[in-house]
């Protein structure tokens, strides 16, 4: 992501502690910059819809004609990321239309996309959600990261919404209409706190990398909060942007006598910074919590420069995806051609969804929304996956966050190697941790716009659109 989709991203719902890895590392994850294809002109346009499409999971019984399903989606044509997430989606949707549509309470549909580009601006997207409920008609919203600045929208139309994001102002105990179903707020947490069991050991000192700005040092302070959770000494060093010389990085993390070194950074710092630390003969291990995405780091470099990392990832890049991801593959290839590992979020909106209304036995918002806020479970392309409360935040009577298993695996030989789960019950109990642990600035502070010292994790920087003015 370049600085200035960063900047757009924290200008609009403040990206400092956020779950997940900080959105910078949610969004770029272990993956590097990808050069991203946009969706066909016919679906960037304001009021397109993608290509319609269906998808497995129904009944084989003969269904009646139900109609269509629209699914709106607010996104932002300039992160490639996002643009991914788009081209995937319309992927899904035309393979599931391909087989005959959504086979709902009898009835079949066929699905189609109206994507809009909110451009990560809080009135942009408001106008565009707007326009998604009143005109378009959708049925059900799929939100980018920023969803918060625009909910009261939904909410008040009555459409169901599902977000992928990693900031606790999505939720409200008010909403009744409203889901984040996404990896963000799961995968740093889960992995940080599973690496003692992957290991079969307890690091005792930990150290993390990242650069000095507003994200860095929002990833570092989660980081932070998780590892006093456990119990043990966390230390920061920052670098500033730009650098590509780590030596002096890593003689600095070698002064800290850690037993790990959690990475927060993506694309060809990875490497340097790794390169860096074989240099210096670092003893601990090298831990990126965040989605390893081997079709676009063989891009930047030798993949075998990265061994010894150990790192989460997708079931797409494992030699046993489970079937959802399977599908989910397959679809990719009849739209595009080849499976090229794409950098997006998973998908498990998409799937989540499908679950949901099959469950339902309707696509009316009312009764979706009881599924998904009645402890809904469903497999997706993670794996099993399973809506939780969010008592954190305030949301203790409804389930409206979804958690789901994770993969831990060790890049050896260029591949990953020793892939293990992390299951739902261990996933629910790192989560929990994490989530009600406060998460303030890394050892030397927070920089200028920061969250205060002790706010929740998620909490925006001092002004920074949708935070409380400072006093």
């Amino acid at each position: 992501m370049s600085r200035r989709q960063f900047l757009k991203l924290a200008g609009l719902a403040g990206a400092a502690v956020v779950v997940g890895g900080g959105l910078g590392g949610a969004l770029a994850a272990c993956g590097g910059n990808t050069e991203t294809t946009p969706p066909s002109a016919a679906s960037t346009t304001a009021s397109a819809g993608g290509a319609a499409t269906s998808a497995s999971g129904g009944s084989s019984t003969a269904a009646s004609v139900g109609g269509k399903i629209k699914i709106g989606l607010i996104t932002d044509f300039s992160i490639p990321q996002l643009v991914n997430n788009q081209r995937v989606l319309e992927a899904m949707i035309a393979g599931a239309n391909s087989r005959g549509g959504w086979n709902v309470g009898g009835s079949k549909y066929t699905l189609e996309l109206v994507p809009l580009d909110g451009k990560s601006e809080a009135a942009t997207s408001r106008s565009a959600v707007e326009r998604l409920v009143t005109q378009d008609k959708v049925n059900v919203v799929f939100g980018d990261p920023q969803g918060g600045a625009w909910l009261p929208v939904t909410e008040g139309a009555k459409t169901l919404t599902i977000l992928e994001s990693m900031l606790p102002n999505v939720f409200n105990a008010q909403y009744k209409y409203s889901f984040n179903v996404s990896m963000l707020p799961v995968e740093t947490p889960v992995r940080m706190q599973f690496l003692p069991t992957y290991l079969g050991k307890q690091p005792k000192k930990w150290v993390g990398t990242s650069e000095d700005n507003i994200m860095g040092q929002s990833m570092l302070g989660l980081q932070t909060a998780i590892v006093k959770a456990l119990g043990y000494d966390f230390q920061a060093v920052t670098y500033q942007p730009g650098t590509s010389d780590f030596t002096a990085v890593a003689t600095k993390i070698m002064a800290t006598n850690a037993d790990v070194c959690v990475l927060g950074m993506t694309d060809a710092r990875l490497f340097q910074l790794m390169r860096s630390l074989r240099a210096a003969s670092f003893p601990g291990t090298p831990l990126c919590p965040t989605e390893f995405l081997p079709g676009q780091l063989s891009k930047i470099g030798d993949l075998k420069e990265l061994d010894g990392l150990i790192t989460g990832c997708f079931p797409t890049a494992t030699e046993t995806p489970n079937d959802v991801a399977k599908e989910q593959m397959a679809d990719y290839v009849a739209k595009y051609g080849a499976w090229d590992d794409p950098d997006f979020m998973g998908g498990d909106l998409f799937y989540t969804y499908r679950a949901a209304v099959q469950k339902a036995g309707s696509i009316d918002a009312d009764a979706v929304a009881n599924v998904l806020a009645s402890g809904f479970e469903n497999d997706g392309p993670h794996g099993k996956a399973k809506m939780v409360a969010r008592p954190d935040a305030g949301v203790t009577d409804r389930t409206v966050c979804q958690i789901m298993e994770q993969l831990v695996a060790t890049v050896s030989g260029g591949k990953l190697t020793n892939v293990q789960t992390v299951g739902l019950d261990d996933v629910l109990k790192f989560c929990t941790a994490a989530w009600a642990v406060p998460a303030g600035p890394p050892p030397g502070g927070a920089p200028a716009g920061g969250a205060p010292a002790g706010a929740p994790a998620g909490t925006p920087p001092a002004g920074a659109a949708g935070s409380p003015p400072s006093s």
